[in-house]
């Protein structure tokens, strides 16, 4: 649960902000206020989100849910794939992937 609000603190990464605003301003403030408001025990839970710069690994965890998402809309059902590669003038190398699905993805 924890690391669940981790991940709801993007408003941070939207502002482009750094992420010690979150870990030196926001969670403190949000501790006093549960504080005040409930109790002390309840705000002591807010101390266990981890507010980290580990962006890297919030992005993996992400394409990883996507995936494992894509994998179980797809899986026994009918479907096109349609791949193009080309390179341009800085022989970049491009891969365009297109998905059809013969049944609608909701």
């Amino acid at each position: 649960m924890p690391q669940l609000a981790s991940y709801k603190c993007h408003r941070v990464a939207r502002c482009k902000s750094p992420h010690t605003i979150a870990k030196e301003l926001i969670l403190p403030s949000a501790i006093d206020i549960v504080s005040t408001m409930i109790d002390d025990a309840t705000a002591s839970k807010l101390k266990a989100i981890p507010l980290s710069n580990n962006i890297a690994r919030r992005i993996y965890d992400m394409s990883k849910d996507m995936e494992v998402q894509l994998n179980d809309k797809i899986r026994d059902n009918h479907f096109a794939l349609q791949m193009d590669e080309a390179t341009d003038n800085n022989k970049h190398c491009l891969l365009i992937t297109y998905v059809r699905s013969l049944m609608p993805m909701i």
